[in-house]
């Protein structure tokens, strides 16, 4: 291996020289050839060093034909002098002399999506990699490494050299154009100053530095170098969604945000002001806001069965069918503008003569003839489509060269090629082989055999990239690769019909197609930035070279995912362990590129994804000399999205598959009952993926239980699930119903119990159905069905857990009020975002002069410890006049009065000490003496009452209602009216020969209500069980009802009914987004199988019309939802001081203990706005504390 060191330093000449003559020297150390070499560097003088160091790797003679890959930046030598005369002022890699040209360049390391230079020369590949910047930890600089932490130091760099056949490594870096951005905006060499660096007196620096050097059969052995650089740097890619996740939440977001009707088109940019959307044309037939969005469009408007999406899509491309075309040539225009079809705009105005650009002429036809395909095998023709089709071809076909060649541009008067040397007419070479495919002419297949084999020889047999950012006033010909892989692709299924027989022929197209596919998908490798270390703190998702596209045009990168199909097509006539593995890294990059929550990277909505997803600190700080950004991240950009929509809504879509299993589980009659352990469990299972539980395999389908002639419940259960699709594609889950301890239930002779579903999260209970009635199928435990639905709902049924908090890197503020209005971002499994205010540290930011710091600061989150308070049940948390208020049922005194806490905080009502302030003791003159149970306080008709249970001298509870006096204290005994018992509409008695209890207030747009627990002949063979009823009131006398009681629930669920307790009790409800939520309890009151359920209702409904409810057959909080919490149960709501809702609940400390105790916890909302119950405070926010850069003045 040689190595070669040199340096420059600042203000020093431009050429490197020897190490020594800087008083620097260097040593290596590598003990076994395949191990990397440890070089240390040092400073020998006594004076410091600043200046960049170069780490020369280079081969054993230089040859102006090695090609050179710096990943994500560059790929290649170029095929000679510069095909167009432009005023670029881009250095390109040649051994020619003249401006311009350079034999070498350099690059920053942050601009490459893999830190490492390569080259391929004589049948090997020879590279290095090294750490990609420095940093500080404890006071020494080291080279940063994946997982490590410290202050940002300095960058590396990477570089090559033609003319000495070297690949380089830096310390320090040089040039780090605009040219990402464009080409005419670039930045001259960076002299030595602030990208210097720095060795201090008697310092060293030491580099660990992996060299490569393997035979190579072609420039494909870069990828498995490529592979063990991702190991040595990259985090393991994240798995952002299904396919069919990837699909829905890019394609509504484009349909939700991009949309313009009134321009019968989409946006080419939507970008995420703050306050609103703001949204830009950037007009264009096929590209940006054109077919390029409305056709993968259509196919995820398919897809996901949506007509809103169809019909926008439709609407796209009939609109242009109609217009585009210039009347003078038969051509498709190039842009559309306040209303006018022209050739002007964007880069049109760039190219070297006016006129139809043959890339959008061709693809606009091509992308025309797949939407025309899709539609008509869904059984809608568009006979103009074709016949557009048909008419543009016509001409483009007049324009080909007697090469074979199509133009670059056609003229606007009539039609003729003006430019040629061009990959990029090509995609005229597409559409008019797929317009002979679809429609069996073959007039033009003998023109379009020749042409394919010119562009074979010309561009793709020997990989002829031009290498961005080389020519990049010409990249858009790098392009011509996609429209060739779908011309091979089509005139090869042409072939086959024609000619079944000519497998020389088609070996020949498949040949050609594979070389495409080779070309196209050189070095795609997904990875992911490191993301620990500034300046790359705030990144994500990467894919800077991904390939051909990528490379040589390297801010246009989900372009390669568009031919997925074609990759698939080849594989089915050939197995080809590259293509498959290019395959299948496709498919999981095109899956993790975009939002896949709200401002997932502080930014945007669900389902965004720009053209530009390079997050490295170069690019997403750049800007333009008016200091606005640069790169186009900052957008929604439907064109970018539609490659990877092509792609995924495709084949691949079909390809995505899973298995639900269903099942019953042993019992255990100390930790999972009959009534828990004889319902149906579901699970997902995949390939790459073991068998995992829903509702971490707690039950989620009960059976409902008999009701006997006497009004009492018989308990059943389910065994032998199974699973099947019904006809209409609807899900069945049925079982054989059983009783309670497992034997045959004979009233369910011959029938089974069945529910229906689509979405395996919503389910329907159809009853005991005929057993000839089902699939015969049914008795399978387990069901093949789209991964992407089985995905869906695993993630419905998994634990909501906080995953990653979003700040801003940084953050202009003048004082601490402007800081106090930056949120923090907090996402959580579910896709759910919410804003969560900053405490800052003050001590951290300096706002008395101009500058810039790094602030730390602390989510604000309140949260609680459990237990809370020991010997409680039933608690309410309760804000009244600046005060808050704490009242639950005492079991540490037998249940025996009513005791209110009073505090100015939440925190305060559970501190060491806290008095209780008994206002309802035991009082038998008023037939108080017993069961003060489940006190609540509520504003009825703006009077604030307690609602509770209380019993005389015999056992018996019975509903009462306590009013504050108009003066009176809430913790002042005589500040309360004399309790009054809750009667019915005649004013007799709620009840007598029964209990009631647990009552609690509804106020809804409907009306006001009362809803309470209800059972007869407790204890005895005739108990009814609790059950919960509802009447309306009156809010001026909210103890008297208004109407008969109608019965809301009864305990007839496994997991209601459950080891001999009966219950439906402890109902609270909360209102949001218009809607009622009423939760209850089932199971024992005091122990581990207590649980929530859920009642919900539109606000505005009737609220006495049994059929506006909706009853969830699964519990939404049991013993399985937090770790360390039991029978979580009988609960209440109230709104902090944050404005988040909080639930307060008991709960017991372990399966066996009976001791009740309150917690409080926020409530989460699902992105769908349903209510989730079980988040524990380590799951809602794993980390609290924050920074931030503070730019100042």
């Amino acid at each position: 291996m040689d190595l070669r060191l040199a340096a420059r330093t600042k203000g020093g000449p431009e050429a490197y020289e020897p190490l020594s003559r800087h008083s620097l020297r260097w040593e290596m150390t590598r003990p076994e050839p395949a191990s990397p070499a440890e070089v240390k560097i040092r400073v020998t003088a006594d004076s410091d060093f600043a200046g960049v160091i170069r780490i020369a790797m280079r081969a054993e003679s230089p040859d102006p034909s090695a090609r050179f890959y710096l990943p994500g930046f560059m790929f290649g030598t170029n095929r000679g002098s510069a095909p167009l005369v432009t005023d670029s002022k881009t250095p390109r890699l040649r051994m020619d002399g003249g401006f311009p040209a350079s034999p070498w360049w350099m690059v920053r390391s942050d601009r490459l999506s893999h830190p490492c230079a390569l080259m391929f020369l004589d049948g090997r590949v020879r590279g290095i990699s090294a750490s990609p910047y420095y940093i500080r930890r404890d006071g020494n600089r080291a080279a940063w490494q994946p997982g490590s932490c410290g202050d940002f130091d300095q960058y590396a760099g990477f570089g090559c050299s033609l003319a000495d056949g070297e690949v380089w490594y830096t310390l320090g870096y040089e040039n780090a154009p605009w040219l990402f951005v464009d080409s005419h905006h670039i930045l001259p060499r960076r002299q030595p100053d602030e990208n210097c660096f720095i060795l201090r007196r008697g310092e060293s620096v030491d580099v660990t530095l992996y060299c490569f050097d393997c035979p190579a059969g072609d420039e494909r052995e870069i990828h498995s170098i490529l592979k063990q650089v991702y190991t040595l740097w990259h985090e393991s890619p994240r798995r952002a969604g299904s396919v069919y996740e990837t699909v829905r939440d890019i394609a509504s977001a484009i349909s939700r945000d991009a949309w313009i009707p009134d321009a019968h088109c989409y946006s080419g940019f939507v970008f995420d002001r703050g306050t609103h959307f703001e949204n830009r044309l950037l007009p264009s037939v096929s590209w940006t806001n054109g077919l390029s969005a409305a056709v993968p469009m259509l196919m995820s408007a398919r897809r996901l069965g949506d007509g809103t999406m169809r019909a926008q899509a439709l609407d796209c491309i009939g609109h242009i069918v109609r217009s585009c075309v210039n009347s003078r040539n038969g051509l498709p225009f190039t842009a559309e503008q306040d209303g006018r079809w022209s050739n002007r705009g964007w880069w049109y105005d760039k190219q070297p003569v006016p006129g139809h650009a043959a890339y959008l002429v061709g693809q606009s036809v091509y992308l025309v003839l797949k939407a025309y395909e899709l539609e008509k095998a869904c059984g809608t023709d568009h006979p103009d489509w074709l016949a557009f089709a048909r008419d543009v071809i016509a001409r483009t076909e007049q324009s080909r060269s007697s090469t074979g060649e199509y133009p670059y541009i056609f003229s606007e008067e009539t039609g003729a090629g003006l430019e040629y040397d061009s990959f990029s007419g090509a995609w005229c070479l597409a559409a008019a082989a797929m317009y002979c495919r679809l429609t069996g002419e073959r007039a033009y297949l003998p023109g379009l055999l020749e042409s394919e084999k010119w562009y074979h020889g010309t561009y793709v047999r020997h990989e002829e990239c031009y290498g961005g950012p080389l020519d990049i006033d010409k990249n858009i010909d790098s392009e011509g690769i996609l429209a060739y892989i779908r011309a091979v692709r089509n005139l090869h299924e042409i072939r086959c019909a024609d000619q079944p027989d000519g497998r020389a022929g088609q070996e020949e197209l498949l040949n050609h197609l594979r070389d495409a596919l080779y070309y196209e998908y050189l070095f795609k490798f997904c990875y992911n930035s490191p993301v620990r270390v500034p300046p790359l703190s705030t990144v994500g998702w990467s894919s800077c070279g991904g390939s051909i596209t990528s490379v040589t045009n390297p801010h246009i990168h989900p372009m390669s995912s568009s031919v997925m199909d074609e990759m698939r097509y080849y594989l089915r006539f050939r197995e080809d362990a590259y293509v498959r593995s290019r395959l299948e890294d496709t498919v999981l990059w095109s899956c993790q590129c975009h939002n896949t929550r709200d401002r997932e990277f502080g930014y945007g909505k669900t389902g965004w994804m720009s053209e530009r997803f390079c997050h490295c600190e170069g690019l997403l700080t750049e800007t333009w000399p008016d200091g606005s950004p640069a790169s186009t991240w900052f957008a929604l950009m439907p064109w970018a999205c539609g490659s990877i929509l092509e792609g995924l809504a495709g084949e691949t879509w079909q390809d995505d598959r899973a298995v639900i299993h269903v099942y019953t589980r042993p019992v255990s009659a100390e930790s999972y009952p009959e009534g828990l352990a004889r319902s149906i469990h579901l699970a997902f299972e995949a390939e790459d993926t073991e068998m995992v539980p829903f509702n971490k395999n707690y039950g989620i389908l009960f059976a409902e239980g008999r009701i006997s002639d006497r009004n009492t419940i018989v308990p059943v259960g389910v065994r032998n699930p199974g699973i099947f699709r019904l006809e209409d594609g609807t899900i069945g889950i049925c079982g054989e119903r059983v009783y309670e301890n497992g034997d045959a239930d004979e009233t369910a002779a011959g029938k089974l119990l069945l529910w229906k579903t689509r979405d395996l999260v919503h389910f329907e209970p159809a009853g005991l159905v005929d057993t000839d009635a089902l699939p015969s199928g049914r008795t399978s435990g387990s069901l093949a069905v789209s991964r992407a639905l089985a995905e869906t709902a695993l993630r419905f049924w998994s634990p909501v857990v906080h995953t990653g908090t979003g700040v801003p890197e940084e953050i202009r503020a003048e004082s601490m009020q402007d800081l106090a209005r930056v949120p923090a971002l907090i996402r959580y499994s579910d896709g759910s975002v919410r804003k969560k205010e900053i405490a800052w540290d003050p001590d951290t930011v300096c706002f008395d002069r101009p500058g810039t710091c790094t602030a730390q600061g602390t989510v604000s989150q309140q949260s609680f410890r459990f237990p809370l308070a020991e010997g409680y049940g039933d608690p309410v948390i309760f804000c009244w006049e600046g005060r808050w208020y704490y009242i639950s049922t005492n079991d540490n005194l037998d249940d025996i009065g009513l005791y209110v806490r009073e505090a100015k905080t939440v925190e305060g009502l559970f501190a060491e000490g806290i008095t209780e302030h008994l206002i309802l003791p035991f009082s038998p003159e008023r037939g108080f003496e017993q069961t003060f149970w489940a006190p609540e306080f509520h504003v009825i008709g703006g009077e604030l009452y307690i609602l509770f249970a209380v019993s005389g001298h015999e056992w018996g509870p019975q509903c009462h209602m306590m009013k504050k006096k108009k003066a009176g204290r809430i913790t002042d005994p005589d500040g309360w009216e004399n309790p009054v018992r809750v009667v019915r509409k005649d004013g007799s008695p709620l009840a007598d020969a029964a209990i009631t209890l647990d009552m609690t207030y509804i106020g809804a747009r409907s009306g006001s209500y009362v809803v309470w627990s209800y059972r007869e002949h407790i204890g005895t063979p005739l108990d009814s069980g609790s059950m919960l009823y509802i009447a309306s009131i009156d809010e001026r006398e909210p103890w008297r009802l208004t109407s008969d009681p109608v019965l809301l629930t009864r305990p007839l669920l496994g997991w209601e009914n459950v080891a001999g307790t009966i219950n439906n009790e402890g109902p609270y409800a909360f209102l949001r987004d218009g809607k009622v939520f009423l939760t209850y309890s089932g199971g024992s009151a005091n122990r581990y199988t207590y649980a929530l359920g859920l009642l919900t209702t539109d606000s505005g409904s009737d609220l006495l019309d049994l059929r506006s409810w909706n009853k969830s057959i699964t519990p939404v909080l049991t013993f399985y939802s937090v770790d360390g919490e039991y029978g979580p149960g009988h609960n209440s709501f109230f709104t902090g001081s944050d404005g988040e809702l909080m639930i307060a609940y008991h709960a017991e400390t372990s399966l066996t203990e009976m001791l009740r105790c309150d917690g409080i916890r926020r409530v989460h909302f699902r992105p769908d706005g349903t209510p989730y119950f079980g988040l524990s405070a380590s799951e809602d926010l794993v980390r609290a504390s924050v920074s931030s850069r503070i730019i100042v003045g």
